[in-house]
């Protein structure tokens, strides 16, 4: 909307409009193979067991 408000010269410029942030420029992360997943549960405790087996299906990011 405040995109419009340029075009019709109402403001100068948009504020909230980031320069370069609608570009992908991020590399593709590796996935954990289903072995690598399995071998990371054996090796945690049991409160993070099912966090670590549903991280993969859900595409959360590793960090």
């Amino acid at each position: 909307m405040l995109n419009a408000t340029v075009r019709e010269c109402a403001v100068p410029r948009n504020p909230g409009q980031i320069q370069g942030a609608s570009s992908d420029l991020a590399k593709e992360r590796p996935v954990a193979a289903p072995a690598e997943v399995a071998a990371l549960v054996d090796a945690i405790t049991p409160p993070y067991c099912a966090a670590v087996l549903l991280a993969p299906w859900c595409g959360a990011p590793p960090r």
